[in-house]
């Protein structure tokens, strides 16, 4: 990537376009549930901040950003999901995120428009567009589907005795099919997006299983880490059956 010398420069040019990317006044009375905040950066990026001002944390929430005509994207943060990265924002707080732009012509240029879409409250009580609250909901379904099939496919390699390069040879191909739309959560325009998401199940087994993960750079014996990884993946899903609303199959 090239660097832009005038970056700060032309990042405080384009402020205003950016102010008027806030996401829509939506909510009671009282004020909306939440508020976002968007202030330009160097280098064409932009920092998106998101305010819980209900009484519930936030558990999800989804965020498109359009860099050009044929460049956007959708991210669904999710502590449901994706505990390990993901975190609730919790009454009051906030969270930061930041977006990089596109260079073009050597100029850094931030992205035309970010927006908070949709979000999810622990007592299940929802903020936004209906189609992206349904996005996060399929998205959550199709997460669960993915780590029920994790979970068999790791008793069956157990009670088969399968080596550790079969179980990751395994997962790598179902990993895969995920991210080329061969789960339930491709339907639609909006679904598409959420691929990455679908592969998480996967992609925790392969990381434990292909990677070194004891001291010394040594890998656990095969039947500990198979176990810990069952049972594991049977607390996430667990915890998923009793979130509001409950996640299960789609």
């Amino acid at each position: 990537m090239s660097r832009v010398g005038s970056s700060r420069g032309a990042a405080s040019a384009l402020a205003p376009l950016l102010w008027t990317a806030l996401v829509a006044p939506l909510g009671s009375a009282q004020g909306p549930p939440l508020t976002t905040r968007l202030a330009p950066l160097p280098a064409g990026r932009v920092q998106l901040t998101i305010t819980n001002n209900s009484q519930q944390p936030i558990t999800a929430f989804a965020i498109y950003t359009v860099f050009g005509p044929q460049a956007r994207s959708i991210r669904i943060v999710d502590s449901l999901i994706n505990r390990g990265f993901d975190r609730e924002v919790m009454p009051g707080d906030t969270q930061r995120f930041v977006f990089g732009g596109v260079v073009r012509l050597g100029v850094a240029v931030p992205p035309q428009k970010i927006t908070l879409e949709a979000a999810v409250f622990a007592d299940g009580s929802t903020f936004g567009d209906p189609q992206w609250i349904q996005a996060i909901t399929r998205n959550r379904k199709t997460v669960y589907q993915n780590y029920a099939t994790a979970l068999r496919e790791l008793q069956s390699a157990r009670a088969s005795k399968q080596t550790r390069g079969q179980i990751v040879g395994r997962f790598t191909a179902l990993k895969e099919e995920a991210l080329h739309c061969g789960g339930s959560g491709c339907d639609g325009a909006i679904g598409h997006y959420l691929t990455g998401n679908a592969a998480i199940p996967f992609q925790y087994v392969i990381a434990n299983l292909a990677y070194p993960n004891m001291g010394g750079g040594r890998r656990a014996p095969l039947n500990t880490i198979t176990q810990i990884l069952i049972s594991q993946i049977q607390v996430v899903m667990l915890r998923m059956r009793q979130a509001r609303p409950p996640v299960t199959t789609p």
